[in-house]
C-alpha cells in the first residue's frame, strides 16, 4: 500500500512485525525524548519505549518513508466490532503538521476504501472510530482535520497520565465509496 506526500517521497503501510525491532524501538525513542509517547500511550502512567512493545503488536502498522528508510507515523487498530475498529496514532515528532495531517488523513482513507476483506470481495472496514482526551485540545483538533466527525463526548472515558480520568471527544471516519 504505497502512498505519496511533497517532494517526490513514497510511503508504505508495513506491518510493525515486519520492521527490524531497533528501528521500532527508535521510533519509540524519538517519541519519549520529545515528550510526545505520554499521548500514545495515555493509560499507562510515565511511559518508556518499552511500554510501546505491550501494545497488541498484530494490529500495528508503521508509514515507512522509502526514501529515507524511516518510520514516519505508527497506527493501530483494535477493539473491532463488526466492521468498525478503534484507531490510535502516533506521528514522527520531527514531521511538520501538514506531513502529519497528510499521513493520518492517507492511512485513515486507505484502511477504509482501499482495503478488502480476505475472506470476501468486500470492504475491510466501514468505519473508524476514537477517543480522544478532551484535555488534549491539540490532538482533538488534530483528529477533525483528518476527516473525522465529533459524534459526542463519553464522560470521564480517557485515562491521562495514566490514572487520571478524563472526558473523550468520541469520533467517527467513514468510508468515502459508500457500502
Amino acid at each position: 500500500m504505497t502512498f505519496s506526500l511533497d517532494m517526490g517521497h513514497s510511503f508504505v503501510i508495513v506491518p510493525v512485525v515486519d520492521i527490524p525491532e531497533p528501528i521500532v524501538l527508535d521510533y519509540w525513542q524519538r517519541l519519549y525524548n520529545a515528550d510526545l509517547l505520554k499521548y500514545r500511550l495515555c493509560d499507562v502512567e510515565s511511559p518508556n519505549p518499552a511500554d510501546a512493545f505491550t501494545l497488541p503488536q498484530q494490529t500495528m502498522f508503521m508509514v515507512w518513508d522509502t526514501d529515507l528508510k524511516e518510520i514516519r507515523a505508527e497506527f493501530a487498530l483494535t477493539n473491532f466490532t463488526g466492521k468498525a475498529a478503534m484507531v490510535h496514532f502516533s506521528m514522527h515528532p520531527e514531521n511538520r503538521p501538514q506531513q502529519s495531517m497528510h499521513y493520518a488523513r492517507a492511512v485513515t482513507d486507505q484502511v477504509l476504501n482501499e482495503w478488502r476483506d480476505s475472506t470476501e470481495d468486500a470492504p475491510y472496514l466501514y468505519a473508524l472510530y476514537g477517543l480522544t482526551p478532551v484535555t488534549n485540545r491539540a490532538a482533538c483538533a488534530f483528529v477533525r482535520r483528518v476527516g473525522f466527525k465529533k459524534i459526542g463526548t463519553l464522560p470521564m472515558g480517557q485515562r491521562s497520565n495514566g490514572s487520571e480520568f478524563v472526558d473523550a471527544m468520541i469520533t467517527i471516519k467513514e468510508r468515502s465509496n459508500g457500502r
